[in-house]
Formats: C-alpha cells, sequence, structure tokens
C-alpha cells in the first residue's frame, strides 16, 4: 500500500482550476498546466481513452462522437506532440454512427511495430447477405504521425442475422507474436430469442488472435454463456512473466474470470456475485489488470453503486477474495507502476488501494468550459498517468485529458547519515543543536528535535536512527518513545557497563517533531539519523510493546510469548506477531527489537518468516554472557509469524516497534549474504568474496540492486552489518557512495568483538552501498529488505 502526492496538469482549451476546499490533503495542482485548443471535430464527444508509449514517454489520447473518431499524441508532461488528426471518418451501412452504447473505444501501442492499434464497434457488412452489424474493427496508428492503412475488421461472428453482434470488447498487445488478442462479446441487443449461434438471448465470449497487420486469427470461444446479452462487457490483459491472459466477462449477476494460456486452453475461472454488493445494484463492467509491484492480476467487478476488487495471482489462485471493497464505483481504473488504482469517478480522480482503501481524491474538476467528466486512466511511467475525458457545459461536449502526477511518499525515506545528538563535549553534530555537553543522567529524560532539521520533513511520522551508547556507568538499556506518556517498559537499546554499543531504531515522533529519550544507567549517547517515515507513510510505527519474553517472571504486554524457559541451541522459536497489539492481522513485515540475554556461549540468531529452514544468514550476533539487541525487519509468514533460532542456548526478548503492510513500498526479504570478507565463508551468490579482511580507511563498494531478490531499481536497503574481529575499537559507516563518508557511525565495536547492526541505506544510482572501517575488520552483510 502506498500514499502518494497527487499532482495535475490539465489539458482543455482554458485553464482548469480546482477549488481547494475540494483538494483532499496532499493533493496539489501543479503550476502553469499546459493547454491545448481543440476544434469542432471533439464536439459531442461519447467516449474517450488513451494508450502509452513507453518508447517516447507519451500518450496518445483518442475520442469518439457520431461520426468521428479523433485523436492526439502528448508528450508526458500535457502538451502536445501531434496536433489532432483523425482515425476513423466514414461509417457503413447506418446514418447512426458508431455505437456509442457502453465502453467501445479501446487503444493499445504496440512496441514490436513501434505503433497503436484503436478499436471500436461500428455498423459495417459481414456479408453480402448481412450488411449492416455491429462489428469490432482496428485502426493502426503511426506513434508519431496520423492513420496508416485502411481500417479492418477483427470480429469472427458466424450468424446470417443481422442483429447477431460482435459486442463490447478489449485489445491487449501481444510481445510474443508482435501482435494483439481480440476479447469480445456475441449477442443480440435485448434478445430473448434468437438466431444468434444459438445463443438463446444471451451471449458468450471469445477471444482471437490478431497479427500486426490486423489479421485475425481462429476465434476460441470461452467455456459457457450468460443471459442478458445487454451486458456483454468484456477486458482482456496479459501477464508480462507468464504470458498467459486473464479475460472478464459480465452476466447477469456479476463477473467472471477466466485465465487462458498463450493458445486459449483455460487454466482456471472464478465467479463473482456482484448483485448484493448494494440495494438496487447490479452489474455494470468488469476490468482486469496486472498489479506492477506485486506482479498479482487485478480483477474489478463494477456494480452500477459499487465495486468489488480480487487478486489473484500469477497461476489464478486467489489471494484475495473478492468483497464489498470500493465505496464508489467508476467508469474505469488504471493501475500505476507503484501499485496505486485510480477510478475514473465522473468529475473526480479517486486513488484506492489493493484492499479497496480510498487513499485520496481530486477534484471535482472544473473549468471555464464546463465540468470535466473522466471515462478512462492511461498509466505511463513514474507516476504520470493520463486521465481521458471531456467536458460539458451545456449541450457542448469536447474531449479533453488531465494529466496527474502521482509522485508517491516513500514508506521510509533513506538519506545519508547526520549526526543529531552528541553528548561528548567537543564533539560535533550536525548543525549545533544537539550539544548538551554532558552525560545523560540516569532515569532522565532527554527530548530531542528531529523534524525539520537535516533531511527529516516537517511532519515526518517517525524516524529511523542509530542509537549508540558510550560508556554507560552500569549495565542497562535506553528506551526511545514519542514522547507521550511515561517511557515504555520494552528497550530499544541494551547494553554493559563501559561499552560502546549501537543499534538502528524506528521510532515514532511526538506530534511537536521529537524523540524521548531514557536511560536506566548514566551515560553518553550519540543519535545518528539515516531516515525518516513520512507523514501518510504505510509503513506505521508503533510504540515498543514486548511480544516475546523467555526469561520466567518478566512480564510481555498480552500474556501470548511468555514461555518462562532459555531458548536451547538449534530450537526453532514461532512467535505470533499479525493481529496482536496495533499490528494489523494482514500486517506482511514487522519492525522488532530482538535482544539476546546471557548466551551461553557466542554465536547469532536468525529470523525469517518460517519458510523451510534457517536462512545461513545472521540477524543478531552475541557472545557469551552479554545482552545484546538488535532492531530488525523481518518479513512475516502467512499465518503471520516469525520463527527465531540460536547457535547457542540463550534468552531472548523480542519488543515491535512497527508494522509493514500488504503492498508497502519496503520489501522484507528472506534474509541473504551479499558480502563476506572471510576467506572460505560463502555468500549467496558469488559475487561478494573479498577473501580478504578490510583495511581501516579504505571504502568498500557492494552491489545491491539487481541482486538476488533486490529489484534493480531499489532506492533502499536494510542490511544487517556485522564486524568481525576487529584490530581495535572503532566504528563502520555505512551509506550511498555519494562524496565522502558521513561523520556519523552505522555499527560500533571493541577490538576482537563479533557485533552486528541493521541498518537502513540508500542506495547509489548504481544499485551500491559503500562501507569504510575505523579499525581492520572482516565483515559480513546480510539483505533482509528493500526499499522500492
Amino acid at each position: 500500500m502506498f500514499l502518494r502526492r497527487i499532482t495535475a496538469a490539465v489539458a482543455l482549451t482554458a485553464t482548469l482550476s480546482l477549488a481547494a476546499d475540494n483538494a483532499s490533503a496532499g493533493i496539489q495542482p501543479i503550476d502553469d498546466p499546459p493547454t491545448f485548443v481543440t476544434t469542432t471535430s471533439f464536439e459531442a464527444v461519447w467516449h474517450a481513452t488513451g494508450a502509452y508509449n513507453p518508447d517516447r514517454d507519451e500518450f496518445l489520447y483518442v475520442a469518439s462522437n457520431n461520426a468521428l473518431i479523433s485523436a492526439v499524441i502528448f508528450r508526458a508532461d500535457g502538451t502536445v506532440r501531434v496536433p489532432e488528426f483523425p482515425i476513423v471518418t466514414t461509417v457503413f451501412g447506418s446514418t447512426s454512427g458508431l455505437d456509442a452504447t457502453g465502453l467501445q473505444l479501446h487503444a493499445v501501442y504496440n512496441e514490436t511495430e513501434q505503433e497503436y492499434l484503436v478499436t471500436y464497434q461500428r455498423f459495417g457488412p459481414r456479408s453480402a447477405a448481412v450488411p449492416t452489424t455491429g462489428r469490432v474493427y482496428g485502426q493502426t496508428v503511426d506513434a508519431t504521425s496520423g492513420a496508416v492503412g485502411a481500417a479492418a475488421a477483427l470480429d469472427r461472428v458466424n450468424s446470417g442475422d443481422a442483429r447477431c453482434d460482435a459486442r463490447s470488447h478489449d485489445v491487449t498487445y501481444d510481445p510474443a507474436t508482435g501482435g494483439y488478442v481480440l476479447a469480445y462479446s456475441i449477442g443480440m441487443l435485448f434478445a430473448t430469442t434468437d438466431a444468434c449461434e444459438n445463443l438463446s438471448g444471451g451471449h458468450k465470449t471469445t477471444v482471437v488472435p490478431v497479427s500486426a497487420a490486423l489479421a485475425p486469427g481462429a476465434r476460441v470461444d470461452l467455456p459457457g454463456t450468460m443471459p442478458n446479452s445487454n451486458d456483454t462487457f468484456a477486458s482482456i490483459d496479459r501477464h508480462p512473466d507468464t504470458g498467459q491472459f486473464l479475460v472478464g466477462r459480465l452476466g447477469d449477476d456479476g463477473g467472471r474470470y477466466t485465465l487462458i494460456t498463450p493458445s486459449f486452453d483455460v487454466v482456471r475461472e472464478h465467479h463473482v456475485d456482484n448483485r448484493n454488493v448494494t440495494n438496487g445494484s447490479f452489474p455494470a463492467y468488469v476490468f482486469v489488470d496486472v498489479d506492477p509491484v506485486t506482479r498479482n492480476w487485478v480483477a474489478v467487478t463494477r456494480g452500477s453503486q459499487r465495486a468489488q476488487i480480487m487478486t489473484l495471482a500469477p497461476n489464478g489462485s486467489v489471494v484475495t477474495p473478492s468483497a464489498i471493497r470500493f465505496d464508489t464505483t467508476f467508469l474505469g481504473i488504471g493501475i500505476t507502476d507503484d501499485g496505486a488504482i485510480l477510478g475514473t469517478e465522473y468529475t473526480n480522480i479517486g486513488e484506492y488501494t489493493m484492499s479497496g482503501t480510498k487513499v485520496s481524491t481530486y477534484g471535482p474538476l472544473v473549468s471555464s468550459l464546463g465540468t470535466f467528466r473522466s471515462y478512462d486512466v492511461v498509466p505511463g511511467a513514474d507516476g504520470r498517468v493520463m486521465v481521458a475525458g471531456k467536458h460539458l457545459n451545456g449541450n457542448s461536449t469536447a474531449g479533453a485529458a488531465t494529466f496527474l502526477d502521482v509522485s508517491r511518499t516513500r514508506s521510509i525515506e533513506s538519506f545519508a547519515p547526520a549526526r543529531f545528538l552528541e553528548t561528548r563535549p567537543g564533539q560535533p553534530d550536525f548543525d549545533g543543536q544537539g550539544r548538551p555537553g554532558r552525560r545523560l543522567a540516569a532515569g532522565e529524560i532527554l527530548r530531542l528535535n528531529v523534524a525539520g532539521r537535516g533531511n527529516v520533513p516537517t511532519g515526518a511520522a517517525g524516524v529511523v536512527a542509530n542509537i549508540t551508547a558510550v560508556a554507560p556507568s552500569g549495565p542497562g538499556h535506553v528506551t526511545v518513545w514519542d514522547c507521550i506518556g511515561g517511557a515504555p517498559t520494552a528497550s530499544s537499546l541494551n547494553y554493559t557497563a563501559g561499552a560502546v554499543i549501537a543499534n538502528e531504531v524506528i521510532a515514532k515522533l511526538s506530534a511537536s517533531g521529537q524523540l524521548c529519550i531514557q536511560s536506566f544507567a548514566e551515560t553518553h549517547l550519540i543519535v545518528d539519523v539515516v531516515g525518516a517515515i513520512p507523514s501518510g507513510s504505510p509503513v506505521e510505527s508503533l510504540a515498543p510493546a514486548r511480544f516475546y519474553e523467555s526469561r520466567p517472571g518478566q512480564p510481555d504486554f498480552d500474556g501470548q510469548g511468555r514461555p518462562g524457559a532459555r531458548v536451547k541451541a538449534g530450537a526453532t522459536v514461532r512467535v505470533k506477531i499479525a493481529g496482536r497489539g496495533d499490528v494489523p492481522s494482514d500486517a506482511k513485515g514487522v519492525i522488532a527489537n530482538v535482544t539476546a540475554i546471557n548466551p551461553s556461549g557466542p554465536g547469532h540468531v536468525t529470523v525469517w518468516d518460517c519458510a523451510g529452514k534457517a536462512p545461513t544468514a545472521s540477524s543478531l550476533n552475541y557472545a557469551a554472557g552479554t545482552v545484546v539487541p538488535n532492531e530488525i525487519i523481518a518479513k512475516l509468514s502467512s499465518k503471520g509469524e516469525i520463527c527465531l533460532t540460536s547457535f547457542a542456548d540463550t534468552h531472548l526478548a523480542i519488543d515491535v516497534v512497527g508494522a509493514i503492510p500488504d503492498g508497502s513500498d519496503v520489501e522484507s526479504l528472506v534474509p541473504a549474504r551479499f558480502f563476506e570478507s572471510r576467506p572460505g565463508q560463502p555468500d549467496f551468490d558469488g559475487k561478494g568474496r573479498p577473501g580478504a579482511r578490510l583495511q581501516a580507511g579504505k571504502t568498500v563498494r557492494v552491489q545491491i540492486g539487481g541482486r538476488g531478490d533486490v529489484p534493480a531499481d531499489a532506492a533502499g536497503v536494510v542490511v544487517n552489518v556485522t564486524a568481525i574481529a576487529p584490530a581495535g575499537a572503532g566504528h563502520v559507516t555505512i551509506w550511498d557512495c555519494a562524496g565522502k563518508a558521513p561523520t556519523a557511525s552505522s555499527l560500533n565495536y571493541a577490538a576482537g568483538a563479533v557485533v552486528a547492526n541493521e541498518v537502513i541505506v540508500k542506495l547509489s544510482a548504481k544499485g551500491e552501498i559503500c562501507l569504510v572501517s575505523f579499525a581492520d575488520t572482516h565483515l559480513a552483510v546480510d539483505v533482509v529488505g528493500a526499499i522500492e
């Protein structure tokens, strides 16, 4: 789930103005929106649609009226690339022109031929015996100019009855063949009995391969027929990974979604009953698409008053069953490249999550030429979309297009580390606001201003910070929270007397943008901020709560996680997370502080999603008899659990501080070792094994993006970094390779120690992170998450 800021430039014959009191929070119109001048040929528009050209980062806008289909090619910024040109100017065998009953106009871009295809329904001859009937036609459009060649009929209806139509249709590009696949319905409008291929008043859906030269192949009928041939709407899309097609079709009671192979064999089918979504509602349209983020199929059954959404895995199995999801209905949908569903709500544009929750609304759209009515949403690159529609002014209905910038607010914004607090006298922080110059007293509460400083935006909801205790006067812990009430009982960092130990935490900020910090013992403290959780982020930072505590007599927050015994070496512990406390039941990941307490020997803890055996990567490293914490981001199992295993006997405590919802751009991954400097020790793919200790002060570059499960275009990464047997006391700094290493530390160590810290770090443009160590040391880097 993503939250985004929607901004817009509207192409009309006059600049569009948006009433400020109608814009939801975070939605702002672009200054000086570009315009184009429509002509009279765009009057009396019935329908509008479009297609995106990724090769040229351009949009084709198409509109139809009684006797004309015209188009304009726009650049991504909404300015005109090719002025209006006609696509269809004549009709066959009818004075009534194009059939505008429903969504009968579609467009798609062919990347192989670098041209568009516009498909539409019109009246035309099937044969000499059937001179006038509803048919599906196609017209090729050059990507830089206008219509190419003649229009061609694409349907394969076999009937001698002139009323037997090829009705509602949809088309998708097929890169496997360089052509297209057409889905359409066959039936008779309002018929009860007829000779239309023996449908007995119903309709059926068929698919036809179409070559780039617009030659239709043999048709394949999908199983079954449906009643009421007026409800014949069809939708089709191709899965970019499997090459299979999902076809949506509509009947009296709702939608049917049929997954078919490239040769049109049926894989599986699902049925959605839409009749009882709202009293009086009836099925209206179906839409199918692929979520670019999860790669799941998205199937929407639109009722006359509300709509339902169902998500399917690429193989067609149900991920999310259909349910009453949307609080409104719409004429068209589009899914942006970062997974936002945009629905055309007549004069508004609504933004939804995959669970049907409305995030924001843009509109109503009003200009001096009237109210804008949206028909279709065409996603482009980088969150840009074109909304195709028309504006209404009395009896005038001129074509128009609205261009939106759906810029997402990332769940976590990662940036170069900056020191926000430094209590040691004479040691600098980045801006002079966080240098009290004295040790923090035991039990003292320190309020630290964070929001509005450095890269942390004013109004940020949370912060990602590396907290370091320096030379505490005794054993104890540090707690970090949002200043509401007293300090929680959970710990953010555990230490022993005289140690220098760090832990990275994700902490909620107060309404005034502050963190509160309290230490059990007197100590110096350092706070290095490495990221922020923007306002509205789907990643929710929570007040710390103890979800698991193995020590007898020590409480957890709800009594479900107190085994009262040490964790045995090699044993697997399952801890229920989702649905407990403030963690949503459908959370896909968790942010937790894991602490090993008095282990029987040196070793490590591994945390994973319970799938298969424990990975070889470590989440927390410890020495015998120590108290060592590490904050982790962990993937949850399908049951909402995490699994933990320890190399040695130990007590364990788990404090949950945040939740990662489904669809977040923070993806928790099964841990994998991306870098290992010790000779003979494996990494996961053999690309990160230098086989030598890191030299003090030497910068090491590690490729992260595009390896394993990390996307090539990931913006940031969550890594567990372990220093192994350093030559002396010091620290490791991790950053995005821009300029010199920051003065902030990511991991602190003592000579000969094995110490780890999980950090969130921004990736370079090449997908790399840079590391530098104060002293010679071995290093291991385990990747546990990615920020897209």
